[in-house]
């Protein structure tokens, strides 16, 4: 029996919301429309989408977990 396990499946990316300097405020680990999504977080997207960018995509869920957790580190 088939089954979609999407730790398997490289539909994850990373991404960061930039202040108007350009500085990263915010990064996180995404499916679907999960960045621009204001939806269920408490940081909201920046007003600007073009300050929504994607760092990493077509990962796994855990590619993106390690390297969101990377990035927030730096």
């Amino acid at each position: 029996f088939p089954s979609h396990d999407n730790n398997m499946s490289n539909d994850y990316y990373v991404y960061l919301f930039l202040r108007e300097d350009g500085t990263p405020y915010y990064v996180g680990k995404g499916i679907g429309g999960r960045a621009f999504s204001k939806k269920g977080r408490r940081m909201k997207p920046p007003p600007d989408k073009s300050r929504i960018v994607f760092h990493s995509k077509n990962l796994t869920e855990d590619q993106a977990s390690a390297l969101e957790k990377e990035l927030i580190a730096k």
